[in-house]
């Protein structure tokens, strides 16, 4: 479903909190382009509660943001918010915006939500989260988004598309795109093709690592390699974190392709909002 998104992660800039970003971590949609969306795709029209034309939905919360930690939900109706009743998706994204004169003030959302079949009402409160501790407590909860380089890849693994980067004091020093194959049969991947919307990247392999194991009585295979990411790549990132992305391997024996999951685009924006967060960090001091 294309939904039309606030997207709600934005700069608070105050005197007493200049140069520091904060993050939300919500994207809404109005009701009515909801229920547009909803119905061009053949499902049968939704009854929502009475007085919700000019609410908005939450549409998608990010992982581990203050948003997500408050308990909202995707499907969620927000129908006032700081005690002011939301008369339109652009006021409501721009009246949150107004927080950003007082992140230390709790933002206050009176939702509605489906639950049992009945729709039951409930105050959700929360406040912005500085990036730098967001990016902190998500590479902490998500073990996974930051691995060393020569770390070999976890046997029960299916597949694996990720960012890491190293540390050598207070600087990262080099991101990298980690691409793994796992199967009964090796494909001898020398290459990986990106299919991001309209735009496609090639990306050569250099030195592609190899084994083979057991795994549950079978015999499997293992393929990865590692791609340092420069910023003329950046562009690749930031399209696969925000549209349909295809990730295709070929190799001399075969090859095999599959689609980004969302968890998956998630991982890989954090990742890299992190490392461009602690580079310009590093380069400011």
């Amino acid at each position: 479903m294309k939904y039309f998104l606030a997207i709600l992660l934005f700069p608070l800039c105050t005197p007493a909190h200049a140069d520091e970003d904060y993050i939300i971590g919500l994207q809404t949609v109005s009701v009515p382009d909801f229920k547009k969306d909803w119905e061009a795709e053949g499902n049968e029209p939704l009854r929502f509660p009475p007085r919700t034309e000019t609410a908005v939905i939450v549409a998608d919360i990010t992982r581990y943001s203050p948003a997500h930690f408050a308990g909202l939900q995707e499907l969620d109706i927000i129908r006032v918010a700081d005690s002011k009743i939301i008369k339109s998706q652009d006021e409501f994204a721009k009246q949150l915006e107004g927080f950003k004169k007082e992140p230390d003030k709790k933002i206050k959302l009176a939702i509605t939500r489906r639950t049992s079949g009945r729709w039951k009402g409930e105050i959700i409160e929360f406040q912005p989260m500085k990036k730098e501790d967001f990016y902190k407590v998500a590479l902490e909860k998500r073990g996974d988004m930051v691995h060393h380089r020569d770390a070999e890849i976890a046997v029960n693994a299916y597949r694996g598309f990720y960012l890491f980067y190293n540390k050598t004091g207070e600087r990262p020093d080099g991101l990298f795109l980690r691409m793994t194959y796992t199967d009964a049969d090796w494909l001898f991947i020398n290459k990986c093709i990106i299919k991001t919307g309209e735009k496609n990247y090639t990306l050569r392999l250099g030195k592609v690592y190899r084994k083979s194991g057991i795994l549950m009585d079978r015999v499997k295979v293992w393929e990865w390699a590692d791609f340092q990411i420069s910023p003329k790549d950046y562009e690749m990132i930031e399209n696969m974190t925000s549209v349909k992305t295809t990730v295709r391997y070929e190799g001399s024996r075969s090859h095999t392709e599959y689609g980004l999951e969302r968890d998956d685009q998630t991982h890989l924006k954090t990742v890299f909002d992190s490392y461009i967060h602690e580079t310009k960090t590093t380069d400011s001091e």
